[in-house]
């Protein structure tokens, strides 16, 4: 598990990787399912959902709309990418511990 961690903290060099941690602390959000939001600077917005059994693109706007407000309510309950830098490192230390 460190060994991941500090992969994901190695990541942070390239700065269009920006990392953003919900700790248990922040409570509950709305489950989303798992997603990636593509927001591309050349071209327009898509979203890629994956499940156990499906995946599958979603470029119309009543989805890019949903899937926005997502991710802009995860941020706002989560850390900001420094303090989720320093969690992340917290967490890998503790682990290389065990």
């Amino acid at each position: 598990m460190a060994m991941q961690l500090r992969w994901l903290l190695s990541l942070l060099k390239d700065r269009r990787v920006v990392i953003h941690v919900v700790p248990f602390r922040r409570g509950a959000y709305r489950p989303t399912g798992a997603f990636t939001l593509y927001m591309p600077t050349t071209a327009r917005p898509v979203v890629h959902t994956h499940t156990h059994f499906t995946s599958g693109f979603l470029d119309d706007q009543a989805a890019l709309d949903a899937f926005e407000s997502a991710v802009s309510e995860l941020i706002g309950l989560a850390c900001d990418p420094h303090e989720s830098a320093d969690l992340i490192t917290r967490a890998a230390n503790a682990h290389e511990r065990l």
